[in-house]
């Protein structure tokens, strides 16, 4: 469980096996953690009960964050990029094309590969205004620069796409909300 969290989280947040000033919501204050450090410590049943490795709190914020995280993020083809669907945390929105934030934490550009289905789709980087496709199947691949994200939306290519009053739409749908129109705008 700590692997798959330290995946997801910051470097500065990432969790250790032990007892020591976790990171992560917890089920309990310990007074000590048998470490010599001052306290107090969060803690959980897992160490206190002593049937599991780590102190994250299973019951609170924990697994709810694991249920959350696991049904909007995937990993990517590159280490320590993951995909974040935005769609399955907009619950305002009633009409949306798959949108999907990916962002690369590494020090050098990194080639990531995005699956876009079987049907042929136009995938708009709402970060850039830029196409990173126009035709694509099966799987995009394209560069993320160091600490950049990109903001990818998939729409299949006999969807109409329009440029006006500095938005983008496809067959009447917002796709940005701030686009300006690359050079080749379709």
């Amino acid at each position: 469980m700590v692997a798959a969290f330290n995946a997801i989280l910051p470097l500065g947040t990432r969790q250790k096996n032990s007892c020591a000033r976790p990171k992560l919501p917890s089920n309990s204050m310990e007074k000590d953690n048998h470490s010599g450090e001052p306290g107090p410590f969060a803690s959980g049943d897992p160490s206190n009960l002593g049937w599991g490795p780590i102190n994250i709190g299973v019951y609170s914020g924990c697994g709810a964050l694991s249920g959350i995280f696991g049904a909007i993020i995937t990993p990517t083809n590159v280490t320590g990029v993951l995909e974040i669907d935005t769609n399955k945390t907009d619950v305002f929105t009633k009409l949306a094309y798959s949108t999907k934030l990916l962002y690369n934490p590494h020090n050098e550009t990194v080639l990531v590969k995005l699956p876009v289905g079987d049907g042929e789709m136009k995938v708009w980087d709402a970060v850039e205004n830029v196409w990173l496709s126009k035709n694509a199947t099966g799987v995009v691949e394209f560069p993320i620069a160091p600490d950049a994200a990109v903001l990818a939306t998939l729409i299949p290519t006999e969807h109409s796409v329009v440029f006006e009053n500095g938005r983008l739409y496809a067959n009447g749908i917002v796709v940005d909300y701030s686009a300006v129109p690359p050079k080749d705008s379709q």
